[in-house]
């Protein structure tokens, strides 16, 4: 499940509503990427997650929650194989 979490109190409240135990991790990416990312998809919404984006970055919002963090400057394949590898599923 992707998701993202602003602060402890939301992951705690995350983690008692689900039957199964939770892993979290930090995907790190410089604003410039997620903008370039997002930018294709011209939808108000998609820009909204930008100016969030770039906010949460300033403030720090949610940095201190993953227990771990990959840089998500690679292509998702070469990323989701080094998250399934430290969750040990391959």
């Amino acid at each position: 499940m992707a998701w993202s979490i602003r602060n402890q109190a939301d992951l705690d409240a995350l983690r008692a509503a689900l039957p199964f135990p939770l892993r979290v991790v930090r995907l790190t990416a410089p604003i410039e990427a997620i903008s370039e990312r997002l930018a294709p998809a011209a939808a108000e919404e998609r820009q909204e997650d930008i100016r969030t984006a770039e906010r949460w970055l300033k403030e720090g919002t949610g940095s201190k929650l993953g227990e771990v963090e990959f840089a998500n400057d690679r292509t998702i394949r070469e990323v989701s194989a080094d998250i399934l590898d430290w969750l040990e599923w391959l």
